[in-house]
């Protein structure tokens, strides 16, 4: 073995033959898609099963059976040689396996130039890991085995017990020890901190699914793993699996695929972190399963190629798929910067965004018997044009009723995307309520999303101040950039939307404006981090929000007036950071990983609800419903979003 080291990069390129005796002999058929067969042993080897307690033990501490530093990788290596895998561990080979020495991150770079169309890497799928089960082996699972993961879990966790005697042994010692995903890691305290109700609760399901399909399992199909090693192995299953195509659409096969499942994600992103911008894509490289017919070695492939040009030292990225950040903050541990593929619930359906909207109608003072006829009528719409986004999306697909039902979950809820976009079926119904007024439409969905907003403990700008603080102490000169940018964009709504918030910020700049030594880089910050914020306000200016009306007179008006003195493009941002950490009553600091991940996921949500607020224009006086204008700090325990009315919508009464 060759170790090459590159800065704080330990690479793994691996030289000559492999030693003998090593080699793991999975077998797979040579059908129309890939089904493995059952393992044949190597020769002279037992297959042996532990005792329940013996496996779990042996389970949670699977990586301890080989030595630590570099053996577990370089073992790796050894294996995926000796088993046929062509790209790596070769002196010509053109990528390596990587481990960054101070965070322990893993992956694959390139050691040389690699151009478009590139084949890096062939794995023989023999060597995955997959869902075949036969009925007998489902009949043990939970549901007989009808989800994909509960069976794939079920299988590496065979090996996890088999220990030294599973020929994919150095696979699974090389496997993470722990994932960082919010399912496997945070504490109820770290789930509160995601604020959006929807997402905490999901979190707790899944737990609770996870526990339940646990304690469902006879220790004998999961290896008699524990509970711990039983969350370990679904973690490492959600956050690694691939899928292949089935014969008649849909996914034939999920499988765990050795060196493929090492290669770190990046998707599309927005290189100005606002999510309305055209994003661009960040992946450099693509993977496809090759039949037989067409591979190179007569058998099932998983082939590694470039989609462009990539330059030595620079890691091979993959995009796992492009979605909400949910998926990914719940099983892979991170939050996509500047996700275009973000998604946020406005309402859990067309009925409770009309039924939200009827309530502040009414207490608004309007007459329930006239606008009754008129709510029901955006009703139907909505209904009728949301049954047939589900009939679009299940054409060609199962006529069963859970394939529909699953359409319908998926599509039901009123949604918000990048770019202001929301579900067309409660546009539909908007439409009908406001005789095809659109700026009325835009007005509802935006008082909509101001009560989101108003309804979550900490406003956008504080959290986009605690990733700035974050950034800068953690030295991430790439998220402080983003991160200031976000800052000057949405500090420009502060005058209009929250003037009370711009007040503060106008005294702070101007006290700092008089402090001995201003202009000279002492608000610059920690760490150095700071100096990019200070630098970004000679940045491009981003095109602001459109000014609505000025806020009325009295208290509100003063406010208003202080906010307008706010100069925002001249406005030091570590002196906006500053004031509102303060503002939530933190401390400038790096952020711990769970906290850290919350703030990112709810910061994209809060994005979403902002850019529809931003888009319509509408005047604060408008969204609050003639209330005081707040701060973008709601009171604690003020959930704007909560109904604001008794008044039954005119289709309860239907109901009962």
């Amino acid at each position: 073995m060759m170790m090459l080291r590159g800065g704080a990069r330990q690479l793994l390129r691996g030289g000559g033959a492999p030693p003998a005796g090593r080699r793991g002999r999975p077998r797979l058929a040579a059908r129309s898609a890939p089904q493995p067969q059952k393992m044949q042993q190597q020769p002279g080897r037992q297959q042996t099963r532990q005792s329940a307690p013996a496996a779990a033990a042996g389970a949670a501490a699977a990586a301890d059976a080989l030595p630590v530093e570099g053996g577990v990788l370089e073992d790796l290596l050894v294996w995926l040689v000796a088993n046929g895998v062509e790209g790596v561990g070769r002196d010509d080979s053109r990528v390596a396996l990587y481990e960054e020495d101070a965070s322990g991150e893993r992956g694959v770079v390139a050691v040389e130039h690699l151009a478009p169309g590139d084949v890096l890497a062939r794995v023989p799928l023999r060597l995955a890991i997959t869902d075949a089960m036969d009925a007998q082996q489902r009949r043990q699972l939970p549901g007989e085995g009808e989800l994909w993961q509960d069976r794939l879990v079920a299988a590496l966790l065979q090996q996890v017990a088999a220990g030294a005697a599973s020929p994919w042994a150095p696979y699974v010692r090389a496997l993470p020890r722990a994932v960082p995903s919010a399912l496997e890691s945070f504490s109820p305290a770290e789930a509160a901190a995601l604020q959006l109700p929807g997402a905490v609760a999901a979190l707790a399901a899944h737990a609770a699914r996870l526990e339940a399909s646990w304690r469902a399992c006879p220790p004998d199909a999961i290896g008699g793993a524990d509970l711990a090693t039983f969350r370990w192995a679904h973690s490492v299953v959600m956050s690694r699996t691939f899928g292949n195509a089935g014969r008649g659409g849909g996914v034939g096969v999920r499988l765990l695929c050795p060196l493929i499942d090492m290669l770190n994600h990046a998707g599309d992103e927005t290189p100005s972190g606002l999510l309305g911008d055209e994003p661009l894509p960040r992946d450099n490289v693509r993977w496809d399963v090759v039949a037989p017919e067409r591979s190179a070695s007569g058998g099932w492939e998983m082939v590694l190629s470039a989609t462009r040009a990539v330059a030595p030292e620079e890691p091979l990225l993959l995009s796992y798929f492009e979605g909400a950040s949910e998926e990914f903050l719940l099983h892979y541990g991170f939050v996509p910067p500047a996700n275009p593929h973000d998604t946020l619930a406005l309402a859990d359906s067309v009925r409770a965004g009309l039924e939200h909207l009827w309530a502040e109608a009414i207490d608004a003072g309007g007459d329930a018997s006239a606008l009754a006829g008129r709510y029901r009528a955006a009703l139907d719409a909505g209904l009728a044009a949301l049954q047939e986004e589900v009939a679009a999306a299940a054409a060609g697909s199962s006529d069963d009723a859970a394939a529909w039902g699953a359409l319908l979950d998926a599509l039901e809820p009123v949604k918000v995307a990048s770019g202001s976009r929301v579900s067309g079926p409660f546009i539909a119904a908007l439409e009908v309520l406001h005789d095809g007024d659109m700026a009325a439409v835009s007005a509802a969905v935006a008082r909509l999303a101001w009560a989101g907003l108003a309804a979550l403990p900490t406003p956008l700008l504080a959290d986009l101040a605690l990733l700035a603080s974050d950034a800068q102490h953690s030295h991430d000169a790439a998220a402080t950039r983003r991160c200031a940018a976000l800052l000057r964009h949405y500090l420009r709504a502060v005058p209009d939307y929250a003037p009370e918030m711009a007040a503060q910020l106008a005294d702070a700049a101007a006290a700092a404006a008089a402090a001995p030594g201003a202009g000279d880089g002492s608000t610059a910050g920690a760490a150095g981090g700071g100096q990019v914020l200070a630098a970004a306000k000679k940045s491009k200016r981003v095109p602001g929000p459109p000014r609505p009306a000025a806020a009325a007179g009295g208290a509100a008006g003063a406010a208003a007036g202080a906010a307008r003195a706010l100069d925002v493009d001249s406005l030091p941002l570590q002196v906006a950071v500053d004031v509102l950490l303060a503002s939530i009553g933190r401390q400038p600091g790096v952020l711990r990983h769970a906290e850290r991940l919350a703030v990112q996921f709810r910061a994209s949500k809060k994005q979403l609800l902002m850019d529809v607020v931003l888009a319509a224009g509408v005047p604060l006086a408008q969204l609050q419903g003639g209330a005081p204008p707040p701060s973008l700090q709601p009171a604690a325990g003020g959930a704007a979003g909560a109904s604001p009315s008794r008044h039954a919508p005119p289709w309860a009464a239907a109901a009962e």
